[in-house]
């Protein structure tokens, strides 16, 4: 089956569990900065380096078997390239096919067609072009009469759950200006039989995220949390809680049995089968950046009921990226409901990402003259080297290894490879801009989308299998917006 990497992704990336249910792809953009000015004394600089005992690297990038396959995707078509056949051919898709949406097999497409101004049709086919079955109609004509002015436009999001089977959509609102809109109705739909049904959503819903298998969703609102089954549709819990109004933080455990929220008075654990509420007192505010707020994240652990969190030390935007901003970082407990304070850092808490197997962080402090000193940090003992200082530093994201990471200068984008306990390596020739992205394939190998992404300016995307001893292949050229891939046997 294909895997669906978590690629390096560019600046603003955080370690998401189960995000809102929106998959309309969003410009990113670098790490907000505190106006500069000049400074008024040269620091004291830390020595540089990485730690002097290196971890046990146990692994965890996907290493595919066999003959490798690709497959790409934009909202303009999708291509599947072969280790075998060594070439790229299209999928067969439609020709006025839009936004198309492989399964998480691979083996089945998702795809809009309008058929005339305001209406979008849903369909799905078979990955060789047959079975191709409509699913549904949808006026965004009609919905846009009825929506307030700020309501620009409006899309159809689409979302399949897991697996081949099922799939979510709803209307999703473009707005204008600064406007409060509620979650759109939600339908399932059965992609073999055609048979839909509506989520019982009740009242406003301001956010919806769905169990990792995809068997409940979890509707949000201010001052209550709906547990709604998938297959029927049914609601069946609903919680009340205080939480803060539109901006969430939330998530189901990995195996579906709790759901964790952050309320006005700190963490609730709702058992999604009875329905208990229990609750850990941790104070935090929302940190205000402009058009969103940034809330504690949700990093699960490995025993998959516990996770750690990230609490600022100010409450707006100056505060915590202030030259001396602190953040503490937690542990939650689902199972007892109980917190334990780890660490406090000086850094910026926006910038923190926490490594996948949740042992390490990295992060960066940043000086008024914008030069940024990125820090990797150990969870386990609390200890912190300098790794690296650059003018405009922004960090990409974590190797799947947890051992390796990759990070660059703004607006130079040339990626860097660092190691826990090795100096740092350029990528070569490598540049990725902000829409771009790194898919690793194994320890060495990897898949770069490269290309331009200047304000309307996007592209052309070059799609190359590279590694780092020098292999470099180009896979195939992309219009239109930076691709998603795919990769497996």
């Amino acid at each position: 089956p294909l895997v669906t990497a978590s690629p390096t992704l560019t600046p603003g990336s955080t370690a998401a569990t189960q995000p809102a249910l929106d998959p309309t792809p969003q410009r990113e953009e670098p790490t907000p900065s505190p106006t500069a000015a000049p400074p008024t004394a040269t620091p004291t600089l830390e020595p540089l380096g990485p730690f002097a005992e290196c971890p046990v690297d146990d692994s965890q990038a996907v290493t595919p078997g066999g003959p490798l396959h690709v497959l790409l995707f934009n909202e303009l078509g999708a291509w599947r390239w072969s280790d075998e056949t060594q070439t790229t051919g299209p999928v067969p898709l439609p020709p006025d096919a839009r936004s198309p949406l492989p399964s998480p097999d691979g083996d089945r497409f998702a795809y809009t067609l309008q058929p005339e101004e305001g209406v979008v049709e849903l369909w799905v086919m078979d990955g060789d072009g047959a079975n191709r079955r409509q699913l549904a109609t949808v006026s965004i004509a009609d919905y846009l009469a009825d929506s307030p002015e700020y309501v620009s436009d409006a899309v159809l999001s689409f979302h399949w759950l897991v697996d081949r089977e099922l799939m979510a959509f709803y209307i999703t609102p473009i707005l204008s200006a600064m406007g409060d809109v509620p979650q759109e109705p939600v339908t399932i739909a059965n992609a073999t039989s055609g048979e839909s049904w509506s989520l019982a959503m009740e009242g406003d819903v301001d956010e919806l995220i769905h169990h990792p298998e995809g068997a409940q969703f979890a509707a949000l609102s201010d001052d209550r949390v709906q547990i709604i089954d998938t297959l029927s549709g049914a609601r069946l819990l609903d919680v009340s809680l205080s939480l803060h109004n539109y901006w969430y933080s939330a998530a189901f455990t990995p195996s579906g049995d709790r759901l964790v929220i952050f309320t006005e008075e700190g963490v609730a654990v709702i058992d999604t089968g009875s329905g208990e509420v229990q609750s850990a007192n941790l104070e935090y505010s929302p940190i205000g950046m402009g058009h969103y707020a940034f809330m504690p994240p949700v990093h699960w652990l490995r025993d998959g009921q516990s996770f750690v969190t990230l609490i600022a030390s100010g409450d707006d935007a100056t505060d915590v990226l202030a030259p001396n901003a602190e953040f503490t970082v937690w542990r939650v407990d689902t199972q007892s409901a109980t917190v334990e304070e780890l660490h406090t850092y000086r850094g910026a808490l926006p910038s923190v990402r926490i490594a996948p197997d949740a042992q390490y962080i990295a992060f960066w402090s940043q000086r008024l003259d914008n030069v940024r000193t990125l820090y990797l940090a150990n969870l386990a003992s609390g200890e912190q080297v300098a790794y690296e200082r650059l003018h405009r530093l922004e960090f990409l994201d974590w190797h799947p290894d947890s051992t390796r990471f990759t990070y660059w200068q703004f607006p130079e984008r040339v990626p860097i490879l660092g190691h826990l306990c090795q100096p740092p390596v350029a990528l070569g020739d490598l540049s990725i801009p902000f829409a771009g992205a790194i898919y690793w394939l194994g320890p060495e190998r990897f898949i770069a989308v490269e290309g331009v992404n200047r304000g309307e300016v996007s592209g052309p995307w070059q799609v190359r299998l590279r590694s780092l001893d020098g292999e470099n292949m180009l896979l195939h050229t992309v219009e239109g917006a930076a691709p998603q891939v795919r990769f497996g046997p």
